[in-house]
């Protein structure tokens, strides 16, 4: 769930004598580009704004047109899919690591000038198409409220290669948890 500029681990479910999750409870992970991408396609503009504002790495306007795509597949699909861990989103993570560190500028611009995918980890529309398999980190669906802002997000940790077919199939699972969820929580009131 959003908590101001991150968001943060509420529950999760793995199954038995699965070590070193991913995740955790109670973990809190800045929300802003490329964190919580599947929690903004819905928001009104100056939400998005902010979240692509809130990003330590500064969203180039490449990577805004490339997170775009991924909204409009978001959005048609109800799900988000996140690339499996490669070489991209690992540098993406070292460079924040090193983000309070002295770096020069000009490295930073250059990676952001020449490699506008760094930070787009989820998979563009027109790469989840066809048939074949697909690296797949995770599965993600949001709730939404009235406003469009999201509510909570499920996700499905794969970290496995899928057919499209059955990326398709887990997730509409995915979806058909979220929509689960959101009424199990509106008869406790």
């Amino acid at each position: 769930m959003v908590d101001g500029d991150k968001f943060v681990i509420v529950a999760q479910a793995r199954p038995g004598g699965t070590d070193n999750p991913a995740t955790r409870v109670g973990q809190r992970v800045p929300f802003g580009a490329p964190f919580g991408v599947c929690n903004v396609p819905w928001a009104p503009d100056a939400e998005v704004g902010s979240w692509f504002a809130r990003s330590s790495l500064h969203v180039s306007v490449s990577e805004r047109a490339l997170h775009e795509s991924v909204f409009e597949g978001i959005r048609a699909r109800g799900y988000g899919v996140e690339r499996l861990v490669t070489a991209r989103s690992q540098l993406h993570d070292a460079l924040l690591e090193f983000r309070g560190q002295t770096l020069s500028s000009l490295v930073l611009d250059r990676l952001r000038e020449n490699l506008p995918n760094l930070t787009v980890r989820e998979y563009l529309p027109d790469e989840l198409t066809g048939r074949g398999r697909v690296d797949v980190g995770l599965v993600h669906a949001p709730e939404r409220d009235g406003a469009g802002m999201m509510a909570f997000t499920v996700s499905a940790h794969l970290r496995r290669t899928v057919s499209r077919s059955e990326l398709r199939r887990i997730g509409s699972l995915v979806l058909d948890e979220t929509l689960s969820l959101r009424t199990r929580l509106s008869e406790r009131g």
